[in-house]
């Protein structure tokens, strides 16, 4: 059966389908647990991991924003599908997020206003005084896209 979004199958993000060094994961597990340094994917649900779960010891030590502009579910509204390797990860983070700001963060600057994804707005605490944290665009209009959320 082909699917048209992710959405299709309700434990898309949720599911423990993942085995890394015999934890089960799901795909909020490595996202938000590891990746996001046990980031809030909800206000309701504040960690990932609970106290006590041994996948914390997987955890970054240090978040780094832009794994935001590398992370990809299969959505059209994704950042584009890459490899990464550990040698030049710092690079390679780079051009994904030039590449994914450069059409998904467009400020203008004459009508004070910035035209951006819903990946800046609901994680905007992740990038700390960079896209809408920046003080110079305080007082600019932001206008959310709309998040397709259709397979690519």
């Amino acid at each position: 059966m082909l699917r048209e979004s992710v959405w299709e199958k309700r434990d898309f993000f949720t599911d423990q389908c993942l085995l890394i060094d015999d934890f089960a994961f799901s795909l909020d597990d490595i996202e938000h647990g590891i990746l996001r340094w046990n980031g809030p994917r909800k206000k309701e649900k504040p960690d990932q991991f609970l106290a006590g779960d041994e996948r914390l010891k997987l955890m970054v030590q240090t978040m780094d924003y832009r794994v935001h502009f590398a992370l990809n579910c299969g959505s059209l509204s994704c950042p584009p599908i890459a490899y990464y390797s550990q040698g030049k990860i710092d690079e390679q983070l780079r051009l994904a997020e030039e590449s994914f700001s450069a059409t998904e963060f467009v400020i203008n600057q004459e009508g004070k206003g910035i035209d951006c994804s819903s990946i800046f707005l609901w994680y905007r605490s992740d990038f700390g005084n960079h896209y809408l944290n920046d003080s110079v665009l305080s007082q600019y209009t932001v206008n959310e896209r709309p998040y397709i959320w259709k397979i690519q």
